[in-house]
């Protein structure tokens, strides 16, 4: 199987391009993600992704290392909208639809020479709620990116027990297809630092669709303005709230290797 290897701020993922092997399928594919996203014994990634083009569309599939599928994944986007404007699958145009196979949404995305956005639409946001764990109050915001969300603002980023915090909240009973949790600092209106647990993968060094979801409920609770930074562990993204409430993103990408499997 030949695969391209890609990050965009540390979010690494697989990805396979489905028309360069003829002889697997997307469900192949996706039983593949617990043997080759692991570090230490297989390619190592926070998911495979799979792109493919239809009827003159580009369209993609995202499975995580738990071989679920994801909905969304706003820097896995970014990298896909690369690979296929290399590819010339495009015809040269830098602004271009790319359609997410679970949901058949299409999100836009525009190449700009080493940096790629991705609109990822408008972001759904539900009232504050509050989760009890251990005896202890987590107040959160759940946000709708196509993907679940629900963003913690905490004082003191540094101090949050990320794994245990992030697991509690993923798997709660009021997440019945469990949730991606942001842990967001604001440090000024302009700029929020962020560390995330992926449903289906952990803690992760960025992630776009979570840049998002938290710039959302910062600007929704009056924290931050329209356009912001987010600094995660593998980078900083650029979030703008456009006029009407869609979320662009915006970052770089870059390949990191080619390879083929013997499989």
């Amino acid at each position: 199987m030949k695969f391209i290897k890609m990050e965009a701020l540390g979010n690494d993922y697989i990805y396979v391009d489905m028309e360069e092997n003829p002889s697997y399928g997307p469900d192949s594919i996706k039983e593949l993600a617990p043997r080759l996203c692991p570090r230490n014994t297989g390619v190592g990634a926070d998911g495979i992704i799979i792109l493919y083009r239809e009827h003159g569309h580009i369209f993609t599939r995202i499975f995580n290392p738990d071989s679920s599928e994801a909905e969304v994944c706003g820097n896995g986007l970014r990298c896909v909208a690369r690979i296929a404007f290399d590819k010339g699958w495009t015809s040269g145009k830098k602004s271009f639809d790319i359609v997410l196979g679970k949901t058949k949404k299409h999100i836009k995305a525009q190449v700009n020479e080493d940096l790629v956005s991705v609109n990822l639409g408008k972001a759904e946001i539900s009232e504050a709620d509050t989760i009890f764990y251990k005896e202890n109050e987590i107040h959160y915001m759940p946000v709708n990116m196509g993907n679940p969300h629900a963003v913690i603002f905490v004082s003191d980023l540094d101090s949050v027990k990320v794994e245990e915090l992030g697991s509690a909240v993923e798997n709660d009973k009021k997440f019945p297809q469990r949730t991606n949790v942001e842990f967001a600092e604001v440090i000024s209106k302009t700029r929020i630092r962020l560390r995330i647990w992926e449903r289906g993968a952990g803690e992760t060094l960025a992630c776009g669709s979570g840049a998002c979801a938290t710039a959302y409920a910062a600007f929704y609770s009056g924290f931050c303005e329209e356009n912001v930074e987010i600094e995660m562990k593998g980078g900083l993204a650029q979030v703008s709230i456009k006029e009407d409430r869609s979320m662009l993103l915006t970052g770089p990408v870059n390949y990191v290797f080619k390879g083929e499997l013997a499989l």
